[in-house]
C-alpha cells in the first residue's frame, strides 16, 4: 500500500519509552524533505515512501489520474531523504507516451510497472503492462533491479493484419495518421507472439514510404518492443541456435555413396512418373528446418558473366513460428545497408508458407512456397523462381530463373555450403 507522505513523517520524534522494555534508539533525524525544482512534483512534498534494507525511500511523480493500485505518474524520481545526495535521484524518468505504475511494497522498496497504450483488445486502446522492475536498497546499495516481462495479454485480441499491411504498402506514401495506427496494431500483435508482426514493425520504413513525422511513432514502436524482448518476454525471444557440426568432404563422399546405394538396393519404389502431379504445397515451417544453423556460403556465377559470393543466415523466430534470414555479399558488415533481410512464415488463409523481403531498394517482395522437403525447396515470386537442392545436410545447390517468352531461363546458379557462424 502506498502511503502519503507529509513533512511530520520525517521530522525527529520523541517517545516514551516502553514501559516493559528498556527505551528504542534514537529514531533517524532528517530535515522534511520536498521533491526538487524542475523535478517530478516539483517543490511539493513526495507522494508515497517505502522501506527497503533499513532505509527509507521517497516518491516524487508528476501523477495521472488511473485504475487499480498504486499511482500512475508520466515522471517519476526516487529519492533518499536521509543521503548525503538526497536531491539526486536514484531513479528517474520521464515518458510522455507511455506510463509507470509504481506500488510501496513493504520492506522492499518501489515496484514500478511500465505499461503502454495499445489496442490490445481489438479497436479500442487499452494500458497494457509490459515489463516491471523494483526500486530498492541492498548490500550494493541503492538501485533499479533487472527488468522482467509483466505481459498479461489475451489471446483473444489476436488478429491477422496481412491483408492489411499489403494493402498498405502497396499505396504508396502512408500517411502518418494510418502508420501510426498500423504500427499500434502490428506492435499489439508482436506482443502476442506475432513475429511477422514484429519483423514489419523493425523494417517499416523500408517496406513503405513513410512521413518524417512517422519517425517519432516508429521509434516509439521499436523501442516498446525492444524493452519487452530485453525483460524476457516469451513472445519475442527466439530460441537459442543450435550447435553446427559440419561435415568433411570425406563423410560428405561417404554419404553420398550411401544414398545412392539405398536407392539401387532391392525394393526400392520406382522413380516418380514424370507426369505425377508435384507434392502439395507446405503447410508447415519445419520443412525449412535444415536451412536454420551456422552460416550459408554461396558462391557462383550470373548468366551475364557476374560472380555471385554471398552469406545467408537463417534463425528460427519465437515459438518456431517464423524463419528470419539475412543475405548479405560475402566480407560486408552484418548491418550493411545492402543486406536483404527476410522472414518465412506460414499464412493460413492461403494455407501457404509465404516468403518476405526487403527489396534492395525498398519495398516488400512476396513470394510463396511451391514445394518443400527434406530434399530442398522451390519459391515462386513475380519476380521469378528459385530453386533449392540439398546434396547432403550441410551443402545446396541453389538456381534463379526467370520467365521469359513463356519458358523459364536460368539467371544465376551456386552452390552453398554451411560453416559455424
Amino acid at each position: 500500500m502506498l502511503l502519503a507522505v507529509a513533512p511530520p513523517l520525517f521530522a525527529a520524534v520523541d517517545r516514551p519509552p516502553a514501559p516493559a522494555a528498556a527505551a528504542p534508539g534514537p529514531a533517524p533525524a532528517f530535515a522534511p524533505f520536498k521533491c526538487p525544482d524542475g523535478g517530478p512534483n516539483g517543490g511539493n512534498a513526495p507522494q508515497a515512501m517505502a522501506r527497503t534494507a533499513g532505509r527509507t525511500l521517497v516518491l516524487c511523480a508528476d501523477t495521472e489520474a488511473g485504475e487499480g493500485r498504486g499511482v500512475v505518474a508520466t515522471g517519476v524520481a526516487i529519492h533518499e531523504p536521509a543521503a548525503p545526495g538526497a536531491q539526486k535521484p536514484i531513479f528517474a524518468a520521464t515518458d510522455d507516451t507511455n506510463r509507470l505504475r509504481i506500488e510501496s511494497v513493504p520492506d522492499q522498496g518501489f515496484a514500478l510497472t511500465f505499461e503502454a497504450l495499445l489496442p490490445v483488445g481489438g479497436s479500442a486502446y487499452e494500458w497494457a503492462p509490459i515489463t516491471a522492475f523494483d526500486v530498492a536498497c541492498g548490500p550494493d546499495g541503492c538501485s533499479r533491479r533487472a527488468e522482467r516481462c509483466a505481459l498479461s495479454l489475451s489471446s483473444s485480441g489476436r488478429r491477422d493484419l496481412m491483408g492489411q499491411v499489403r494493402q498498405t504498402l502497396r499505396g504508396g506514401r502512408v500517411e502518418p495518421s494510418v502508420a501510426q495506427r498500423l504500427l499500434d496494431d502490428l506492435s499489439a500483435q508482436a506482443l502476442l507472439g506475432d513475429d511477422v508482426a514484429a519483423w514489419t514493425v523493425e523494417h517499416f520504413d523500408r517496406l513503405a514510404a513513410v512521413a518524417p513525422e512517422t519517425k517519432a511513432a516508429l521509434d516509439e514502436s521499436r523501442s516498446l518492443l525492444a524493452r519487452a524482448r530485453a525483460a524476457g518476454c516469451e513472445a519475442l525471444v527466439p530460441p537459442p541456435d543450435r550447435p553446427v557440426i559440419t561435415t568433411t568432404p570425406a563423410e560428405r563422399a561417404a554419404l553420398l555413396k550411401e544414398k545412392i546405394a539405398q536407392k539401387r538396393a532391392p525394393g526400392n519404389p520406382a522413380p516418380a512418373d514424370p507426369a505425377t502431379p508435384p507434392p502439395a504445397p507446405v503447410v508447415d515451417l519445419e520443412s525449412f528446418g535444415w536451412l536454420v544453423g551456422g552460416r550459408w556460403e554461396g558462391q557462383g556465377k550470373m548468366t551475364g558473366g557476374g560472380v555471385l559470393h554471398v552469406e545467408e543466415v537463417y534463425r528460427w523466430g519465437p515459438g518456431r513460428k517464423s524463419i528470419r534470414f539475412q543475405a548479405r555479399n560475402a566480407g560486408s558488415k552484418a548491418d550493411s545497408a545492402t543486406a536483404v533481410e527476410g522472414i518465412l512464415f506460414y499464412e493460413t488463409r492461403p494455407a501457404k508458407v509465404i516468403l518476405w523481403n526487403v527489396k534492395p531498394g525498398g519495398g516488400l517482395s512476396e513470394s510463396a512456397v511451391t514445394r518443400a522437403d527434406a530434399s530442398g525447396a522451390e519459391f515462386l515470386g513475380p519476380d521469378g523462381r528459385v530453386r533449392m537442392g540439398l546434396t547432403h545436410a550441410d551443402a545446396q545447390i541453389r538456381s534463379v530463373e526467370q520467365l521469359q517468352a513463356g519458358v523459364w531461363k536460368p539467371v544465376a546458379t551456386a552452390t552453398y555450403e554451411r560453416r559455424p557462424r
